[in-house]
């Protein structure tokens, strides 16, 4: 009868232990999945590039190492940089996409910082200002529309309203409207927003 009586506890202890080990190994599991997560999401940079235009909405972003939103800084060489942006809407299809670029121009990149303002419009590239483009495609039978050659611009505004020197991240505002040479369709592109760009510093 005892004999019985120790089997059953061990046999009882044994399941104990068996869960117990069960347990801590899921419990350890899930929490080193929970930890990959934390890092992964810590590592990851969203950026963004959001607008209207002409009152329809424009949406371009990116999770870690997408191609939609970029930017890059260079240093000329007569000590002043150029600033370009662009972002790349694929909401309609990855065929016909709609695109904004502008460039920022200024005299000393050391001095960039938050709250610089560009509302000169500059085709040269040669003074401090900016200039900008939008164009969409509409397919094959349609083609391309939108503006961005020499006069076609007619305002422009691009404000940095956080640059990270440091982790090479830019976040900012924009508007700028145009007048398409070619159709005569007038384009405004309005509540522009790009934020955690991450640029590319180049040094000529």
């Amino acid at each position: 009868m005892k004999l019985k009586s120790l089997k059953f506890i061990g046999i009882l202890f044994l399941g104990f232990v068996l869960l117990v080990a069960n347990t801590s190994c899921t419990s350890l599991i899930e929490d080193e999945v929970d930890n990959q997560k934390e890092e992964e999401e810590k590592e990851e940079v969203i950026a963004t590039m959001t607008a209207e235009v002409n009152g329809e909405a424009f949406e371009s972003y990116i999770i870690g190492d997408g191609e939609s939103v970029s930017a890059t800084i260079n240093i000329l060489s007569t000590g002043g940089y150029l600033g370009a942006i662009s972002g790349f809407d694929f909401t309609i299809g990855l065929k016909r996409p709609k695109a904004i670029i502008f460039y920022f121009i200024g005299g000393d990149y050391e001095a960039l910082s938050n709250g610089e303002i560009y509302n000169t419009i500059t085709p040269d590239f040669l003074s401090s200002g900016a200039y900008a483009w939008y164009t969409q495609n509409n397919g094959e039978e349609e083609g391309n529309e939108g503006f961005g050659d020499n006069k076609e611009l007619e305002e422009v505004y691009v404000k940095i309203t956080s640059i990270d020197k440091e982790n090479k991240l830019l976040s900012g505002e924009f508007n700028y409207k145009g007048t398409s040479s070619v159709t005569g369709k007038k384009y405004a592109i309005t509540n522009g927003k790009f934020s955690n760009v991450l640029y590319v510093l180049d040094q000529e």
